[in-house]
């Protein structure tokens, strides 16, 4: 019979393990293009230890709070399209938008364990900001991302 999991007795593993150890929090980013089931993934593994949040509709909240994003959203409102505004956040603003989404959405986010999907971290610069920022805090980071073939 084929071995479908591993045994933590005979393999010596000392079992569950704790997501937070040294690390002041975990972030999980799924990331990966539209459509491909990110959120699907996060609903089948949030549990009571981790914290969910879409990255596509928490953008639109910070939108709101910078000028050239609000004009954007006003002027767009009715053809709104979440991978559209990533590229325009990407394009226009990335180091403003990545500063204000970390702070309201990680930072102070009382939660340690953090699952965020969104379109918006298969672009840089703003990938790259996010990440340097979880690392500059001391957080943890995992990424998951669904291969298409």
């Amino acid at each position: 019979m084929p071995v479908t999991s591993i045994d933590s007795y005979k393999n010596d593993v000392p079992g569950p393990r704790h997501l937070v150890g040294r690390w002041q929090k975990t972030i999980i980013m799924i990331t990966g293009v539209s459509g491909i089931g990110k959120s699907q993934l996060c609903q089948l593994l949030v549990n009571n230890n981790i914290y969910y949040l879409s990255a596509d509709t928490a953008s639109f909240a910070v939108g709101h709070t910078m000028d050239i994003l609000e004009e954007y959203i006003q002027k767009n409102m009715q053809y709104l399209d979440a991978g559209v505004y990533a590229h325009y956040i990407n394009d226009n603003c990335p180091e403003e938008f990545t500063n204000k989404f970390f702070d309201r959405f990680v930072k102070n986010n009382p939660n340690y364990n953090i699952m965020i999907d969104g379109y918006i971290f298969i672009l840089h610069p703003f990938y790259d900001l996010f990440v340097n920022k979880c690392i500059s805090a001391g957080y943890r980071i995992w990424e998951l991302k669904r291969i298409l073939k």
